[in-house]
């Protein structure tokens, strides 16, 4: 859920959903405006948790966009689902204890982590620009 100002924080929009599946879980949001006025949120949710192997914690990183001032959103996945059970299993640091979301002109670049697949314990680190 997103609530936005038009005054300053006067007054507050109702909430707004901004991930495209509102009936799953979503979790460590970041936000950032691009130069044009584009508003991102980055995201992980659990859409594909429900569809694949109940062994597993399937999590699917995301960009929401917004082009009308929070409005109306759309998506893209940053990422392939992954089992975010090895996550939970490390003594470290949480994915979203090192994630984050800028702007560069009219892109956005996300830098965010998930879980290895290879049984390790490890997080992988990826950052790239989105237009």
């Amino acid at each position: 859920m997103l609530v936005r100002s038009l005054d300053g924080g006067v007054s507050w929009s109702a909430p707004a959903v901004v991930n495209g599946a509102p009936d799953a879980a979503a979790f460590t949001p970041s936000i950032a405006v691009a130069a044009d006025g584009t508003v991102g949120v980055t995201y992980y949710d659990l859409r594909d948790a429900r569809r694949t192997d109940p062994s597993t914690y399937r999590v699917t990183t995301w960009l929401a966009t917004s082009r009308d001032r929070g409005v109306t959103w759309s998506d893209e996945a940053l990422s392939q689902p992954f089992d975010l059970r090895p996550a939970l299993l490390q003594d470290a640091y949480f994915l979203g204890d090192y994630q984050g979301l800028t702007a560069a002109g009219t892109a956005f670049v996300p830098f965010l982590v998930a879980a290895t697949q290879d049984g390790g314990d490890r997080t992988d680190v990826f950052v790239r620009a989105v237009k």
